[in-house]
């Protein structure tokens, strides 16, 4: 993956200073082994839970990770089903 051009991986390990200098600062710390994670290949069940995340709006992680980050970013509703509440007969 860091030879992919269009990946910002690639300018954070092999880009120019000024290539470096437009890329933001991460949300979280990147990983000690950055370079090795970034080119680790997907596993399949990882790959469809992203997948599933993304077409659902819905964040992805530890079910502790996703709790504290739906309430600190008031997200409550991406963790709802679509349509409307069933109706409480």
């Amino acid at each position: 993956m860091e030879n992919w051009k269009w990946n910002s991986g690639y300018r954070r390990l092999g880009g120019s200073r000024k290539e470096r200098s437009l890329l933001s600062d991460p949300p979280i710390d990147l990983p000690r082994n950055y370079r090795a994670w970034v080119n680790e290949s997907e596993k399949e069940d990882d790959l469809a839970n992203i997948r599933i995340s993304i077409i659902n709006g819905k964040p992805l992680g530890t079910m502790t990770w996703v709790e504290r980050t739906v309430e600190r970013f008031g997200l409550e509703a991406t963790l709802r089903g679509r349509g409307r509440p069933a109706r409480k007969v």
